[in-house]
């Protein structure tokens, strides 16, 4: 399978996994809001403005859009004098984003493991910058 291949596959398994309202938004851009927004209590909007370099238009649409989604959840806190909100991911959104983590991983290519390098005796053969401690000075 090439790496277009299996970035086509992986980019259907991201539209049909995620809402036709969101299946637009840059992946990247979404995981991001989310692993910012997943604690148990939610992430407050100046938190997410500055995690993802945003200002605070971009920030609300892309909260508005998730709301709609029912993706996204606004918990009101009292802080002090003013209200502040905290922004926490659905069940729906934590569910769906698993379901999807679970589908990419699985089209990931496997990690190949390197082996060491073996000299004609058999035994490993040691790089020729490699950095020895003070046992290897001595006399054997």
């Amino acid at each position: 399978m090439t790496a277009t291949d299996r970035y086509c596959q992986m980019w259907a398994a991201w539209r049909q996994t995620v809402s036709k309202k969101l299946a637009a938004v840059d992946p990247r851009v979404l995981s991001e809001y989310f692993r910012i927004a997943s604690g148990k209590t939610g992430a407050t909007r100046s938190e997410l403005q500055s995690g993802l370099g945003w200002k605070q238009s971009r920030e609300s649409k892309m909260s508005t859009k998730l709301q709609k989604a029912d993706w996204l959840e606004i918990l009101k806190k009292r802080g002090g004098k003013a209200n502040v909100e905290f922004l926490r991911m659905t069940p729906l959104a934590i569910s769906t984003m698993k379901e999807l983590e679970a589908l990419l991983r699985a089209l990931s290519p496997r990690p190949t493991a390197a082996s060491a390098a073996r000299s004609k005796g058999g035994r490993l053969r040691l790089p020729r910058n490699r950095v020895g401690n003070l046992l290897d000075s001595l006399p054997q």
